[in-house]
C-alpha cells in the first residue's frame, strides 16, 4: 500500500529507480472477514515529513487503520528514490551505492557456499503448517531451499504471475513479497526441519525495494538470502536480501526485521510460564563456592576443574591472523598516505591522533623481535589468503577485514565511520559474538 501510494505522489517528470521504507511497526493485524458482505474498510494516509531539509528530502510518513472502531494496523515512513543523472551522482559518481550492491551480492555467494544442505520444499511447508504458518497453494512460490542448519538460508522464489488479461503494473505482488519473507522460517528452521514457535511481524528498522524487475514477466524468478538470530526470550531477528534471477542485481534488502513469538497453545503457555519465573531477564547469577564449607576433596576437584579449563586450546591461529592482517593494513594505509602528492591531505585532529599510533606501531614492529611472519607484510597474496580465512571464521573476522579494506578509505573521510559500522549490524554482531565466548 505505501509503495502503490508513494507512486501517486512522485513526480511525474522524472523516472523512479526504488523505494526506502523505514522504522515501520506492526501493531495489529489487518483482519479480512470473508463473511462480510460489505467487505473490510481500511484507510491509509501518507503526508511529508514537517521537516523537509536536504537529509529528509522526500520521506513522507504513512499510517493504515481499520474499521474495526479504526485502529492503526501499522506506520512508518517512505521515500521515493528517482534515477540521477551524472551530474546529480556526488563526488563519489555512485562509488558508494555500487560498492553496497557489490558487498550484497559477495555475501549471496557466501550464503550459497556455506548452505550446503538442500530441503525437500514441500515438506519444508508442512512442518511450516505445523508450527503455525498456513500458506495456501498462492503462497507457496518457493522452488528450492538451501540451508546451513543454523541461520541462514538460501531460496529461489517464483515471482507471481497473474492470469490472462488479468495483469496490472506492479511494483511487486504481495504474495511475491511474502514469500521472500518466508526464508526467514527457512533459515530458523533449518530448511523446516526444527520445529519453530508462531512468531508476527513487530518492525523492521529499513526496507530498500527496487521499482523494477520484482514482478513477472521482467523476472520469472528471484534468489534469496536471510539470516535469523533469536534475541532475549521471544523476539526474532532477521535481514533479508533478494536479487535477480542471475544473481547480479540486488532489487530488494531488509535490514533489522523483527518478530515476536505469540503463545499458541497450552503447552506453550506452560512453558512461557515457567521461563518467566526461571530465567531472569535483567541479570543472572554466577555461582561461587565458598571455601571454608568445602571439603579437602571439593577443593581440589575445584581446583582441578580449573586447571582444566584454563589449559583449553585457544584460537591462537585466528588472533595470529587478526594481528597478521591488521598491522598489514597500516602498513598499506600509511604507504598511500606518505605518497600522497600536492594538494596535501589535511586530516582532522582525532584522525592525526590515529595515524600518529600507527606509525608508533610500525616503529615498535621495527625494533622489536617481532612474529616471523613481518617478511610476508607486502605479499599481497598472502594478506588476501588471510583475509578471507578471517572474514569466514566468524562475526568477529567479518568486522575486522570489513575495517581493514576500508582503513585508508576511513582516515580520508571517504567512508563514512558510523554508516560502515552500523549499517551492516557489524558492531553489532562482533560485540554479540564476544559476550556469548564470554558467557
Amino acid at each position: 500500500m505505501a509503495i502503490e501510494a508513494a507512486k501517486q505522489l512522485a513526480n511525474p517528470e522524472k523516472s523512479i529507480k526504488a523505494f526506502v521504507i523505514k522504522n515501520a511497526s506492526f501493531h495489529s493485524a489487518l483482519i479480512i472477514r470473508p463473511t462480510l458482505s460489505t467487505g473490510t474498510e481500511v484507510n491509509f494516509y501518507m503526508r511529508p515529513l514537517k521537516s523537509q531539509d536536504e537529509k529528509e528530502s522526500g520521506w513522507h510518513d504513512f499510517r493504515l487503520y481499520t474499521n474495526d472502531s479504526w485502529y492503526e494496523n501499522c506506520n512508518g515512513s517512505i521515500q521515493i528514490i528517482y534515477e540521477s543523472s551524472n551530474v546529480e551522482l556526488g563526488i563519489d559518481k555512485g562509488y558508494e551505492e555500487r560498492t553496497w550492491h557489490e558487498n550484497l551480492r559477495c555475501s549471496y555467494q557466501e550464503a550459497l557456499r556455506s548452505c550446503s544442505s538442500i530441503s525437500e520444499v514441500n515438506q519444508a511447508y508442512d512442518q511450516l503448517y505445523k508450527n503455525g504458518y498456513n500458506y495456501g497453494p498462492t503462497f507457496r512460490a518457493v522452488d528450492s531451499i538451501f540451508h546451513n542448519g543454523l541461520d541462514c538460508a538460501v531460496s529461489e522464489v517464483r515471482t507471481y504471475q497473474f492470469p490472462p488479461k488479468t495483469y496490472r503494473k506492479h511494483v511487486i505482488h504481495p504474495t511475491t513479497l511474502d514469500c521472500l519473507f518466508q526464508g526467514i522460517l527457512f533459515a530458523g528452521t533449518a530448511g523446516g526441519t526444527k520445529r519453530i514457535k508462531t512468531a508476527i511481524p513487530t518492525h523492521f528498522d529499513k526496507i530498500w525495494i527496487s521499482n523494477k524487475g520484482l514482478s513477472h514477466p521482467e523476472e520469472e524468478k528471484l534468489r534469496v538470502f536471510s539470516n535469523f538470530s533469536i534475541f532475549g526470550t521471544r523476539e526474532i531477528n532477521a535481514s533479508i536480501v533478494g536479487l535477480n534471477s542471475s544473481a547480479q542485481e540486488v532489487l530488494i534488502e531488509v535490514d533489522g526485521f523483527r518478530a515476536t513469538e505469540v503463545v499458541s497453545s497450552a503447552d506453550d503457555a506452560d512453558e512461557a510460564f515457567h521461563t518467566t519465573l526461571t530465567s531472569p531477564l535483567c541479570h543472572n547469577i554466577d555461582w561461587r563456592p565458598d571455601i571454608g564449607f568445602l571439603s579437602d576433596v571439593q577443593i581440589r576437584d575445584f581446583v582441578e576443574r580449573k586447571q582444566s579449563l584454563r589449559s583449553m586450546s585457544k584460537p591462537t591461529t585466528f588472533y595470529d591472523d587478526i594481528d597478521f592482517y591488521t598491522t598489514a593494513c597500516i602498513k598499506r594505509a600509511l604507504r598511500c598516505i606518505d605518497l600522497q602528492k600536492e594538494p596535501v591531505l589535511q586530516f582532522k585532529h582525532h584522525i592525526n591522533k590515529y595515524i600518529l599510533w600507527m606509525r608508533h606501531r610500525m616503529e615498535l614492529l621495527e625494533i622489536q623481535d617481532g612474529p616471523n611472519w613481518k617478511p610476508q607484510l607486502d605479499d599481497d597474496s598472502c594478506l588476501e589468503e588471510r583475509a578471507t580465512r578471517i572474514s569466514l571464521a566468524n562475526k568477529q573476522g567479518k568486522f575486522y577485514t570489513t575495517v581493514g579494506q576500508n582503513l585508508y578509505q576511513l582516515l580520508t573521510g571517504e567512508v563514512d565511520a558510523l554508516d560502515l559500522l552500523f549499517r551492516q549490524d557489524l558492531v553489532k554482531d562482533h560485540y554479540y559474538e564476544l559476550v556469548s565466548i564470554l558467557h
